[in-house]
C-alpha cells in the first residue's frame, strides 16, 4: 500500500498529539533549563549536569513517538496494524521504536562495562542525548509540514532522511572526536557497530519509505 494513501483523513488526533509533544518539550525547557542553554555548543552540553538519565529518557520517548507517527503511513509494509485504531497503532509503533532504542542502550552499556570503560559511557550517553534533542526538534517541525502542508511528500521524505543521516553521522563524529585517546575504540569495531545497529536499520527504514 502506498504510504501516502495510508494517511488518515481525520488528522485532528495527529495535531493534538503534536501539540502535546510541543507542550512536553516546553516543560522540559523549564525543568532542564541548563541543558537547553548549552544546546548551541556540544562542548558545553557535554559538561556534567544533573538528571542526565531522566532527560535522556524523556527524549527517548518523544523521539520514538514522533518517528512512529512519521512511519505510520508505511506501517503495514512491515507489521499488520490495520485492525487497530490510529491511537493504538501509534502506541504499538512507539513501543517498538522505544524498545529498539533501549535495546541499543543496553548493548552499549554492556560493551563499555565489559571493556572497563564506564567513564566513557557517560560521554556516550551525553552525545546520544544531544543529537536526540536536535533530531526530535527537527522531526517535530517536519511532522507539521508532512501532515498539514501541501508540499510534495517525496521531497519531504528525502529531506527527512538526509536530516536523520546527518544527525547519525554528527553523533558519532563528535563523540569520537571528543573522546580521550585512551577511551577511543578501534575503527574496525566502530564500523562493525554502526553497520549492525545504526546503518542497517536506517537503510531498512529508508527503503520502506522510498519504495
Amino acid at each position: 500500500m502506498n504510504g501516502t494513501l495510508r494517511l488518515v483523513e481525520d488528522k485532528d488526533w495527529i495535531f493534538i498529539l503534536l501539540i502535546t509533544i510541543c507542550g512536553l518539550i516546553l516543560f522540559t525547557r523549564w525543568a532542564f533549563e541548563k541543558y537547553y542553554s548549552d544546546l548551541s555548543s556540544f562542548e558545553r552540553f557535554n559538561e556534567k549536569k544533573d538528571n542526565l538519565l531522566l532527560f535522556n529518557g524523556i527524549y527517548m520517548v518523544l523521539f520514538s513517538t514522533i518517528l512512529s507517527l512519521l512511519l505510520l503511513p508505511y506501517a503495514n509494509k512491515f507489521i499488520d496494524l490495520e485492525k487497530y485504531t490510529d491511537i493504538s497503532q501509534i502506541t504499538i509503533l512507539s513501543s517498538i521504536m522505544l524498545g529498539f532504542i533501549i535495546f541499543k542502550l543496553i548493548i552499549n552499556t554492556l560493551i563499555f562495562i565489559s571493556i572497563n570503560r564506564r567513564d566513557s559511557l557517560r560521554d556516550f550517553i551525553i552525545s546520544k542525548s544531544y543529537f536526540k534533542v536536535w533530531a526530535t526538534l527537527g522531526l517535530l517541525i517536519f511532522s507539521f509540514f508532512y501532515f498539514f502542508s501541501g508540499i510534495n511528500h517525496e521531497y519531504l521524505k528525502i529531506i527527512a532522511l538526509g536530516f536523520m543521516g546527518a544527525i547519525m553521522i554528527g553523533d558519532y563524529y563528535f563523540y569520537y572526536k571528543n573522546s580521550s585517546k585512551e577511551y577511543k575504540f578501534s575503527i574496525y569495531y566502530i564500523i562493525l557497530y554502526l553497520c549492525t545497529l545504526e546503518i542497517l536499520p536506517f537503510m531498512i527504514v529508508s527503503k520502506i519509505i522510498l519504495s
